[in-house]
């Protein structure tokens, strides 16, 4: 049975690191290392590690200078 956190986020709000890497067009080493450098937030479940579409979102605003808070905040593309 699917935990309650799990259950209410819909499958596109969940990505895997290839999806990510796809959706804000870097490889999927560079999203790697974000993840690593704790730029980038992830969460893993058993094997897989998975990436909120909505934190994409912030970063890919960041980074073009359209935010000017949130998770990502100071975050240098």
């Amino acid at each position: 049975m699917p935990s309650k956190a799990l259950s209410n986020l819909s499958a596109p709000d969940l990505l895997t690191r290839a999806e990510a890497a796809a959706y804000v067009r870097v490889h999927v080493a560079t999203l790697d290392k974000w993840i690593v450098a704790g730029t980038l937030p992830a969460t893993k479940i058993g094997r897989r590690v998975l990436i909120r579409r909505h934190t994409l979102d912030a970063l890919i605003e960041r980074a073009t200078g359209t935010a000017t808070s949130g998770p990502l905040a100071g975050f240098k593309a």
